[in-house]
């Protein structure tokens, strides 16, 4: 069992903050200055059963999802891709904010 440690955690709140000082101080994440509606956010997703499976599904999965017959080109990125899994199926997921 790992120890709680004060320092880790002080950094952790120092991220924190020094994250939502960056979305004031740029208007939102990736630039984006006006609120997304929960019904405007779009997620492209790609699935595999390892890392590499994951990303090469995204990143064909992201490049459909942008076209007119997807999200559509009117899309604006909510941060960069997230990597998670869950069992032995790995994920890569991205935000959209689309208007």
């Amino acid at each position: 069992m790992k120890k709680l440690s004060l320092k880790n955690l002080k950094i952790e709140v120092d991220q924190v903050l020094q994250r939502s000082e960056l979305k004031s101080g740029f208007g939102g994440y990736g630039g984006y200055s006006r609120a997304c509606s929960f019904w405007d956010i779009y997620y492209s997703v790609g699935a595999g059963l390892n890392q590499s499976a994951a990303y090469a599904t995204f990143v064909t999965n992201l490049g459909n999802d942008l076209t007119a017959g997807g999200m559509g080109a009117n899309c604006i990125a909510l941060g960069s891709s997230e990597y998670s899994d869950i069992g032995v199926v790995h994920y890569y997921t991205m935000a959209f904010c689309c208007t």
